[in-house]
């Protein structure tokens, strides 16, 4: 994914760590990690409550980071995402959210939206997405759009009180089995599964780029007889290629609770 932020008059500082954004209807995207020329996002489905604020979605299908650069214009990336929908996880080769921020973090207008995917691969309709001429003569789906972003000031951005991490462990796949990621909470005030989300991003050391594997999916999560999040485990598939150095973040919801070099 890319998302670009352009114009000189838009501090960079408003994208620190623990800054978050909405982007509607669907989306919280928050900054896990920012230097002079590059960022690191995480982004997880939301819903509104009978209020009308905006909270985590613990039943979302979203969950996974956008990483790159900006400069004058400022832009991140985050190749083969994979969105669900209705009809199935869609498995994307480029999708790209561009758009100057202004005040509030408000996207102006011309904010665009592009995605691309192969045909034959979305779930249920491939076939006939090919056989009525949607898709180009090479099979590529290609569809663009729109969106709108603004501040989030949620409680999902912050850190919790009266929670503790312990270490994040990291177990390297092999060609043929699985790794994993794992790390635990602890704390008189743990936060439920019913309500909050848990996860682990993996990164390159070297080039803060994302490992890229299905993380909504491939995340579990260990709860207490009281449904608090105690462990958060992430499956890495086997065959999957580390980097030498992985940094390690532990988030829960759109807050980075702590980093970790492995």
């Amino acid at each position: 994914m890319i998302v670009r932020r352009g114009g000189r008059t838009v501090n960079a500082a408003i994208l620190a760590p623990g800054t978050a954004v909405h982007v509607q209807p669907h989306w919280i995207v928050s900054t896990v990690a920012r230097s002079r020329t590059g960022l690191l996002l995480w982004v997880l489905g939301a819903t509104r409550d009978a209020r009308g604020n905006e909270r985590v979605d613990p039943s979302s299908a979203f969950g996974f980071p956008l990483a790159g650069r900006y400069q004058e214009t400022r832009s991140s990336s985050r190749p083969n995402a994979r969105l669900q929908f209705s009809f199935g996880a869609v498995p994307l080769q480029r999708f790209e959210l561009r758009g100057a921020i202004g005040t509030g973090l408000s996207v102006r207008p011309g904010a665009a939206l592009f995605a691309q995917t192969v045909g034959a691969k979305v779930p249920n309709y491939g076939p006939e997405l090919t056989f009525t001429g949607i898709c180009n003569p090479g099979g590529v789906l290609a569809a663009s759009g729109t969106f709108i972003s603004g501040a989030y000031r949620g409680p999902a951005a912050t850190r919790p009180k009266g929670v503790g991490v312990g270490a994040i462990a990291i177990v390297r796949p092999t060609a043929t089995a699985a790794g994993a990621a794992s790390a635990t909470l602890r704390g008189p005030r743990l936060p439920t599964a019913s309500a909050h989300v848990g996860a682990i991003l993996l990164t390159d050391a070297a080039s803060g780029m994302p490992v890229s594997i299905d993380y909504r999916r491939s995340t579990s999560l260990r709860t207490d007889p009281r449904g608090r999040i105690m462990a958060v485990h992430v499956t890495i598939p086997a065959g999957t290629r580390l980097p030498a150095q992985i940094r390690a973040y532990l988030l829960l919801d759109a807050f980075p609770l702590v980093q970790a070099l492995r």
